[in-house]
């Protein structure tokens, strides 16, 4: 007979019976035991990692002083208490160096189980051989874990061997030199807004954030280089842009210790909902355009040839051609009607890579060079003076715009702007490289070999791009770097050290897209306005008048990268921009 659970008074105090305590009890028991045992887990596991660094470091391998309880854990906190919490975590190889000038180039770092078990590099030399290793080095996995929530699981960076060759082969022609050219007009329309929405910050005279203005445009270029939309995000609200922002601000801070705010038990819903949204875009775009292509190769509405395609275009050609063994619809082979359904959920991935990737990190790089150049007033007017020499002296904002469109050979002439752009990315990074350690693979350095199974090999870009040993005055903003022949006192030192779009055969696909944006931004927006960060207002606004120390530094830097979905300059960099004074107005009227 089932007991049941009672509950009397007996001399003031409530007595139970023991009907349900076995239940209680057991639940209680399980939830003890799960807890215990990973705890147990964790301890085992932390034990196994320190112990792994004690042994190397008994070895003579290099590393900074190493506690048994906290790795090294402690000594970056320490390192980094003075820096702003939203810091980039690239910063942190390069400070190691200059805090323990005993440090080699690479050396082993133990921040588990904050980070995985890491062998740093910040050597030009062994950064090259981890990207161009033959076979190649898969990709440290934790990147799928961080981009996951906005390209998805099958992007070409998470891709390996085969797979990443057939897919980097589809859309390599959307990114050849030739293709780009045809772009051009395209980005130079959407360049012509930004000027316009500069203009009016001009004369409202206040402080705004300009990459929040850049990453609009640059995400209408992306649509347009990617699929072919118009989505004119710089004046109206946009699906896609809202939910690639939200989905990049509920990714967790690298820099988070709060459990709490790590594991927030919403994120996966919304990390959901935020794929649909993207998903159902970019879908709809690629289901559109493969009609489009679907008829014109069955003979019953082809499509009117265009003088730009999209990448999305020109990869939906080389896949149809491929489901036809390579012969062309002439050849009476039909291509399928109905698209293939894991080339379309790929193709998703691909599409959503380039959208994001292109938009954040072109936009932080055309950011960075306007405050480089604010910053360094004989170059800015360097680059001015080239641009009046290339694109014509007191030629108005619609001249401008109409001789880039219709030939675009002449941003070839202007080499110091491209010189402008290449300091600016050596001195702002936007990417490090990260690959997979494997079993009887050695990284060798100054003649010491290091073994790297299980560790993340992080290449620390940054670290290399502001090495002494490759650059003189590594802090300082000269373009001249990339204008003088070998064996100039400026001229890299080694041909690995420059690397921010990394090399070898996983190199950027789209860095010369973004080379080409970058550059007419620069062309257009510099001959018309001047610009100054406001991060000393920003702060003293954001502190209510409070005063303090003033803005924020890492490294000196108060303009410092940060890392929110990618990297970006701190804040939106806030400014203030004007219309130049020497420049006559300019007109407003497009082509």
């Amino acid at each position: 007979m089932a007991k049941h659970y009672n509950v009397s008074h007996i001399d003031g105090k409530l007595r139970y019976d023991h009907a349900l305590l076995p239940r209680t009890s057991t639940f209680v028991r399980l939830i003890a035991t799960i807890c215990a045992i990973a705890i147990l887990r964790f301890v085992v596991k932390l034990i196994n990692q320190r112990r792994r660094f004690a042994r190397l470091r008994r070895q003579g391998y290099p590393m900074p002083p190493h506690s048994f309880l906290l790795g090294h854990i402690g000594i970056v906190a320490q390192l980094t208490k003075s820096w702003p919490r939203d810091f980039h975590g690239h910063y942190l190889a390069a400070e190691l160096r200059d805090r323990y000038p005993d440090l080699p180039p690479v050396f082993y770092l133990d921040l588990w189980p904050t980070g995985p078990p890491t062998l740093v590099i910040t050597s030009a030399g062994p950064a090259g051989e981890i990207s161009q290793q033959s076979p190649q080095l898969p990709k440290y996995q934790g990147i799928v874990g961080f981009l996951g929530p906005i390209i998805g699981k099958h992007a070409l960076v998470a891709m390996e061997g085969a797979e990443w060759k057939y897919w980097r082969a589809i859309f390599n022609p959307g990114f050849n030199a030739a293709h780009l050219q045809t772009l051009v007009p395209g980005i130079v329309e959407n360049t012509l807004t930004l000027c316009e929405i500069l203009g009016e910050h001009a004369d409202e005279g206040g402080v705004f954030a300009l990459f929040e203005a850049m990453s609009r445009l640059t995400m209408d270029m992306s649509c347009l280089a990617t699929l072919g939309t118009r989505l004119n995000a710089q004046r109206q609200g946009c699906e896609l842009v809202s939910a690639f922002r939200s989905q990049a601000s509920w990714i967790p801070d690298p820099n988070e210790s709060n459990p709490l705010v790590r594991f927030n038990p919403i994120r996966p819903l919304v990390y959901r909902y935020n794929l649909w949204r993207m998903d159902k875009f970019v879908s709809d775009e690629l289901e559109a355009h493969f009609a489009i292509h679907a008829k014109g190769q069955d003979g019953s509405a082809p499509r009117a040839k265009k003088r730009s395609k999209p990448v999305v275009d020109l990869a939906l050609e080389a896949y149809l051609s491929d489901q036809r063994g390579g012969s062309s619809a002439a050849d009476g082979k039909a291509a399928p009607l109905v698209m293939d359904a894991r080339f379309k959920q790929f193709a998703l991935s691909q599409m959503k890579t380039f959208l994001f990737a292109g938009y954040d990190t072109t936009a932080g790089a055309a950011v960075y060079a306007i405050h480089l150049l604010s910053l360094y007033p004989e170059t800015l007017q360097r680059a001015r003076d080239e641009h009046d020499a290339v694109l014509g002296t007191g030629a108005t904002r619609a001249e401008t715009a109409s001789l880039v469109s219709e030939q675009p050979h002449v941003l070839s002439r202007l080499t110091y702007t491209s010189a402008v752009i290449k300091e600016t990315l050596r001195l702002y990074p936007p990417v490090a490289n990260t690959r997979n350690g494997i079993p009887g693979y050695k990284l060798v350095s100054q003649g010491q070999e290091f073994e790297t199974e299980g560790f993340m090999l992080w290449g620390a870009h940054q670290a290399v791009q502001r090495a002494e040993e490759y650059w003189p005055s590594p802090n300082a903003f000269l373009p001249d770097r990339w204008l003088v022949e070998p064996g100039h006192e400026l001229h890299p030192r080694h041909q690995e050290a420059y690397r921010p779009f990394e090399k070898g055969p996983r190199n950027c696909i789209g860095q010369e897209l973004a080379l080409l944006e970058v550059k007419i931004i620069l062309a257009m927006i510099l001959r018309e306005f001047d610009f100054a960060d406001a991060y000393g207002d920003f702060h003293a606004q954001k502190a209510n008048g409070s005063g303090g120390s003033g803005p924020p530094e890492v490294r000196g830097d108060r303009a410092y990268q940060t890392l929110f979905g990618s990297s970006k300059p701190n804040h939106g960099y806030p400014c203030k921009v004007s219309r130049r004074a020497a420049a006559a107005p300019l007109s407003t009227a497009k082509t």
